[in-house]
């Protein structure tokens, strides 16, 4: 961890994890199994691998990252589902411990952080902890990453909700707020539609007279106290101003400017290097992309993992991403069982999230991403042998 946020060692660190769960997997005897389900990953990994190793790209970083950790997390997943479970639920409660950091830290317009951060992130939380409109990033670094975060909690807690009732609701709650506050609006749009998907696949439940009542109670409470205490209104002008400003500012707003005015550069990127452009120039080329097609000065990330996936990979490369990603849903669709559930949220918000957030960029999120994504495909797939 410390490691992380020095950033000193850290592929070094990846490279020796992966190797001793390796020896340990050898020692109890275990395979790391290919499955051809998961072909067109395999396919646009080695086109990854293969440009990177073409254009003298950054090879250890890249095979780092999109090879040995998540290779590393799958060793380190126990294979039984109660393990799978308990891995999960570890997760589900440090990200609670975090949720409450971050609002500590936006109560005090301050993240503690900077105090240990030694890479280029700091200097966002330099600025942040001197602004007087305050997004708060816990210990993740920029709110985008900590409102992604958030989100992967909100959609274990619906997978896997707790036993007790109240410390359930009191979680879903602190989630919710804490996916409010940073303000991050494609996080908020992942939100709303992981709630309607899981109000669709979970419909099946019985609404007993009872229950009805006890709801419409809660509900009268809560809009009691909102109108009083003008909770509406102030919610109202909190999404709207951050909505707003796209209309208002189109690509002059940072946010915007910086994701969708980079990726509309690619245009002239093509014009000028239509063979790079075409079949990709490997892990890092978007760095030197950037350099010349940003649409800020000055911005060593695309921010968007769209952009650089496009720009690394070429079309080539993000079409081959694409059918891999059709391949992984049909999977999905036909599995079942919770697990099934966790797998579906977790791509529909990632890949809605990945429009505007690089979260390959931060190795905590990639971390949390590959402990909670392969956990669901190694629950789908002890589910399916106990049938």
């Amino acid at each position: 961890m410390l490691s992380l946020y020095t950033g000193n060692g850290v592929t070094p660190v990846i490279v020796i994890l992966f190797f001793l769960s390796a020896l340990y997997s050898l020692y109890r005897k275990s395979k790391l199994s290919i499955n051809l389900n998961f072909l067109f990953i395999y396919i646009f990994l080695a086109y990854y691998l293969l440009l990177t190793v073409i254009f003298t790209q950054d090879l250890l970083v890249m095979t780092s990252k999109f090879i040995l950790f998540p290779i590393f997390v799958y060793y380190i997943i126990p294979k039984n589902i109660n393990g799978v479970i308990r891995i999960l639920s570890i997760f589900k409660s440090f990200i609670g411990f975090t949720a409450i950091f971050g609002l500590y830290e936006y109560m005090q317009h301050f993240n503690l952080m900077v105090n240990f951060v030694k890479i280029d992130a700091v200097k966002w939380i330099q600025t942040m902890n001197l602004n007087s409109v305050y997004y708060p990033s816990s210990i993740f670094l920029h709110y985008t990453y900590f409102a992604y975060v958030l989100l992967l909690a909100f959609i274990l807690v619906i997978v896997i909700p707790y036993k007790n009732r109240v410390l359930n609701l009191v979680y879903k709650t602190l989630i919710a707020i804490s996916i409010f506050l940073p303000q991050s609006r494609i996080v908020w749009i992942a939100f709303g539609v992981i709630l309607i998907l899981s109000f669709i696949l979970n419909r099946q439940g019985i609404l007993t007279y009872r229950k009805l009542s006890v709801i419409v109670l809660i509900l009268i409470i809560v809009v009691s106290l909102c109108l009083y205490f003008d909770v509406f209104a102030f919610i109202s002008n909190y999404i709207s101003l951050r909505f707003s400003s796209l209309y208002r500012y189109g690509l002059a707003d940072g946010s915007l400017g910086q994701r969708i005015g980079t990726l509309r550069n690619w245009e002239n990127y093509l014009d000028s290097d239509t063979i790079k452009a075409i079949i990709g120039s490997g892990f890092g080329g978007v760095n030197s992309y950037l350099s010349t097609y940003s649409f800020f000065n000055g911005y060593t990330t695309a921010d968007s993992t769209v952009t650089s996936f496009l720009i690394d990979t070429g079309v080539i490369g993000l079409f081959i991403f694409l059918l891999s990603m059709f391949q992984i849903l049909v999977i999905v669709v036909k599995g079942k069982g919770i697990f099934r559930e966790l797998a579906l949220y977790t791509i529909v918000a990632s890949s809605i999230v990945s429009l505007t957030i690089d979260f390959w960029a931060n190795y905590v999120i990639l971390h949390i991403f590959y402990v909670v994504i392969i956990c669901a495909f190694i629950g789908m797939r002890l589910t399916k042998q106990e049938k």
